[in-house]
């Protein structure tokens, strides 16, 4: 998610933070990185005080169940922007045609 956010700031060229965060009902309750035009990265993890350790060979849907993922920019000028999940869904199927050699290098439980 750090390289994720890294690249994304670079592309929309934001001048201000730009953060992707992943709330799930499994084993990882919170997933969170930031970054900002200055290079300066930042990500937490949080487990699920309740939750059994998963196999190591567990996929990312597995280790996050059911949740939402919210991406916000914020820039230094200007108004604060938020898509949750839906929207982010839409935006990928549009921008991320899969192919066999993309599935094989794709992280497990995203192709």
């Amino acid at each position: 998610m750090l390289a994720a956010v890294a690249l994304l700031t670079d592309t929309v060229k934001l001048d201000g933070t730009l953060s992707i965060e992943v709330r799930g009902q499994g084993v990882l309750a919170l997933l969170m990185a930031e970054s900002n035009p200055g290079g300066e990265l930042r990500a937490i993890a949080r487990i699920a005080e309740d939750a059994a350790l998963p196999s190591e060979h567990a996929s990312f849907r597995e280790l996050v169940g059911d949740g939402q993922i919210v991406i916000t920019l914020d820039p230094k000028e200007g108004h604060r922007y938020q898509a949750s999940s839906g929207w982010i869904t839409i935006l990928w199927a549009a921008v991320w045609k899969p192919t066999s050699a993309s599935r094989s290098s794709c992280p497990r439980g995203f192709g």
